[in-house]
């Protein structure tokens, strides 16, 4: 089950809403949790009990570590954790390795969030640890923290201190409600608008040997692929930020139009924000310390950025991915890089952008290799009909998709703030909604959902 299926918008979703308004505030996270819990089992049971055992062993790790942090047992029994709170996610995501190890477990249950279950986990390790945040001695609170299900799936990715803060403040009333179901249509609608329909582009293109395409094609099968990710990630992303909305959880966008963003540094800062944050805080901010040299940095910049397009993919192409975009992020640390112009660094941030994004969705690196140079015209075609067809038939969707996912979309919308057309806008939201919502439906009418198509993490 996930949030975007007729079972869970039609069904879980207003049950377990209704059951959370009739229940005494005081007891308001217990409810959430036997909500989670549930919704955990729709994965099967075998995925809620390895990931109950998991939140039981953290739970006791996160109070031995903080006893014994000054000690060889904390620092054996953090590792210790660590490993194993990553085995469980390797366990899961054993699938997506070479050569399929893990498809007898993928056979019983495959559950969605696992690799966020695991940052928070180690993430929330190393803050006791470091004595960012206490361990926390009520099991319902830190298990909720983990196996919440408006954000198990995509997050939102905050540390256990945010956690607590959002928790303390969340209020729950119509108003929340109503915020809440407005964010998540809109996530709706990128999942099932934008990115399904762009993955009928990208799987046109991607359905022609490479050795025979245009450049066109395989330019709107590079450019289909791209939006296609950023509208699946934020549009589940968007859809878990509105359910926790609707139960009074204040949890953060994780995406901000980055798409066409003037330098690869602004791109990192605007996509998947939180995921690149706990990067940047566990990672990068422990080891920059033991790197003295400019160059130092950027290897292991570049390396951090490889692992996290690890995650996405668990192949070698997306590690590859991450450390094209790490080595530019670095690169641009550089003052004749830094000199250029706008347009410039606009123009050369799509251009990496998009190539990583044709080593991301390859199998292999030869064959994304063999991808480009059909780009660059190695096939000595540079339209024919089908890339004519493809064209005329997606150009629409393309030029909304782009628009839509960088920062012309963000700047239009202040503008509209600040006229007369936002009080307008603000009245017809309630109806604008409504008619997303029944447009979405009658599109999942048919298979009842509309699942992940590029990543399951």
């Amino acid at each position: 089950m996930i949030y975007s299926s007729l079972l869970f918008i039609y069904g879980f979703f207003p049950a377990a809403l209704l059951l959370y308004s009739v229940t005494p505030r005081l007891h308001r996270e217990k409810t959430m949790l036997v909500l989670s819990i549930i919704f955990c089992c729709s994965f099967g049971l075998f995925t809620a009990g390895i990931l109950t055992l998991s939140i039981l062993l953290n739970y006791v790790a996160g109070r031995i570590t903080e006893r014994f942090s000054s000690g060889a047992a904390g620092k054996a029994v953090l590792c210790l954790i660590i490993l194993a709170d990553i085995a469980v996610m390797f366990l899961f995501r054993a699938d997506d390795l070479p050569g399929k190890t893990g498809e007898l477990f993928l056979s019983i249950a495959y559950p969605l969030g696992i690799s966020f279950f695991t940052l928070s986990a180690v993430g929330y390790q190393l803050d006791v640890f470091r004595g960012r945040c206490s361990a926390e001695h009520d099991i319902i609170r830190f298990s909720l923290y983990l196996i919440m299900f408006p954000k198990l799936i995509m997050g939102p990715l905050v540390s256990y201190g945010n956690y607590l803060r959002i928790s303390g403040r969340r209020n729950f009333s119509i108003g929340s409600i109503g915020g809440g179901l407005a964010v998540f249509v809109r996530g709706l609608v990128k999942k099932l608008i934008g990115a399904d329909l762009l993955y009928m582009l990208y799987s046109a293109v991607r359905s022609t040997d490479t050795g025979e395409l245009s450049a066109l094609s395989a330019w709107l099968g590079a450019a289909a692929y791209l939006l296609c990710v950023y509208f699946e990630l934020s549009g589940f992303s968007d859809m878990g930020t509105g359910l926790g909305r609707c139960f009074g959880y204040s949890f953060p966008a994780a995406f901000r139009h980055p798409v066409l963003s003037s330098r690869i540094t602004k791109f990192l800062s605007r996509w998947h924000m939180q995921v690149l944050h706990w990067f940047r805080r566990y990672i990068l901010e422990e080891i920059f310390p033991y790197t003295p040299h400019r160059w130092l940095k950027a290897l292991v910049t570049a390396a951090v950025c490889g692992m996290a397009g690890f995650l996405y993919t668990f192949t070698p192409n997306g590690m590859v991915c991450g450390l094209i975009i790490g080595a530019a992020a670095a690169a641009e640390q550089l003052p004749a890089v830094r000199r250029l112009p706008r347009a410039s660094g606009a123009a050369y941030t799509f251009i990496i952008i998009l190539f990583s994004g044709v080593i991301l969705s390859g199998d292999t690196i030869t064959g994304s290799l063999s991808y480009m140079l059909a780009m660059l015209g190695s096939n000595h075609s540079l339209a024919d009909s089908l890339s004519l067809y493809l064209l005329g038939s997606y150009v629409l969707i393309l030029i909304i998709g782009f628009f839509v996912s960088s920062e012309l979309m963000r700047r239009s919308l202040q503008r509209v703030r600040r006229s007369r057309l936002y009080y307008i806008a603000l009245a017809a939201e309630p109806v604008i909604t409504l008619a997303f919502l029944a447009l979405c439906t009658a599109m999942m009418s048919y298979s009842g959902s509309s699942a992940m198509l590029m990543f399951k993490l």
